[in-house]
């Protein structure tokens, strides 16, 4: 599992052509405007939605040379495979800088989903067996509290903010802790990458508010 997490990831930022894409259920049924049996597609990483292919073009092959038909981009069109849809098919890796007499350029729409701040992040193997599968920024956290009452909780996070030099960030909890241990989901919490007999684990950081005193008002003698 761990080497299926590193695997895709790998796969960002490199192009990738599925052939005969209709032979997959699940992508037999998502392209009836364009003509083509394989699909030339770029995968990235949406910071929310996770790894994806954006399918860039549709081409056939015959008589030794590689005929492209219009691509959903042709059309001002987006059409994205999530990566739930694509890592299980028998696609293949280019490397080289064209196709025949296409060249290979990183559309700029898919620019925008560039988040270098967290590309440190994403090369931290030590980490992978708590990565979502197919979704490298969201994680396990363990949350440790000093309540004795209070067990220590795994809860998924998705990072947004990372520090490769201290190994500390901060993440958003994307679910509703089970206990009362100081947090909701949607809100943030920083965490820490560290070393417990000899395992790493991402130890969640819950900030603890000041006890404050309340001020009885001048007029009040109860």
């Amino acid at each position: 599992m761990v080497e299926l997490r590193r695997k895709g990831l790998e796969l960002c930022d490199k192009w990738i052509i599925i052939e005969d894409y209709k032979k997959y259920p699940a992508l037999k049924n998502i392209a009836h405007d364009f003509q083509g049996e394989d699909i030339l597609g770029y995968v990235y990483i949406d910071h929310e939605a996770g790894i994806t292919m954006e399918i860039i073009k549709f081409l056939s092959r015959g008589n030794d040379e590689i005929i492209f038909g219009d691509g959903p981009l042709d059309k001002n069109m987006s059409l994205k495979i999530r990566y739930g849809q694509f890592i299980d098919t028998e696609f293949i890796i280019q490397e080289a800088e064209a196709i025949g007499s296409y060249r290979l350029s990183t559309p700029d729409a898919i620019k925008l989903y560039d988040r270098p701040d967290l590309k440190a992040f994403r090369n931290t193997t030590i980490i992978d067996n708590y990565r979502a599968e197919g979704y490298p920024d969201d994680i396990q956290v363990l949350v440790i509290t000093e309540r004795d009452e209070i067990k220590p909780e795994m809860l998924w996070a998705r990072v947004i903010a990372y520090d490769s030099v201290k190994k500390m960030g901060h993440c958003q909890v994307l679910v509703k802790p089970h206990q009362n241990i100081g947090v909701h989901k949607d809100e943030t919490i920083g965490f820490v990458i560290t070393e417990i007999e000899g395992e790493h684990w991402i130890l969640g950081i819950i900030e603890e508010q000041p006890a404050t005193t309340k001020k009885k008002a001048w007029w009040k003698f109860w």
